[in-house]
């Protein structure tokens, strides 16, 4: 049996992350490119966004949140985002509010959001 190779396209504007050079170190191909949306191509079907805290924050006030969310599932069967670091205590938000953009992009879009610490 041999295995696949594993290939993901990756938005040019993550290349300064060093998300790529970590990916890359568990044997999947990475293919820099400007995506429509999103910013990792796992499959022909599935988007992921990341952002981190602060940015998940800034998204919700200035509007872009729910715009990338209805763009994922317009372009995309599934999506996912992926928010690093902290959202809750950080800044001015209440905590409410940030629990109802985590169930309004899982109920709404059907975006499941996974957070992780770094």
């Amino acid at each position: 049996m041999t295995e696949k190779e594993i290939t993901i396209f990756v938005d040019h504007r993550e290349e300064a992350s060093g998300i790529i050079e970590l990916i890359s170190k568990l044997g999947a191909r990475m293919k820099t490119m400007q995506l429509p949306v999103g910013d990792f191509l796992v499959s022909e079907r599935t988007v992921v966004e990341r952002k981190t805290g602060s940015d998940f924050l800034q998204s919700i006030v200035d509007g872009r949140l729910f715009n990338q969310a209805e763009a994922m599932i317009d372009n995309f069967e599934k999506g996912f985002i992926i928010v690093e670091g902290e959202v809750y205590g950080v800044r001015y938000f209440h905590e409410n509010a940030i629990r109802g953009a985590f169930i309004s992009l899982f109920l709404d879009y059907g975006i499941p959001v996974i957070q992780t610490r770094n």
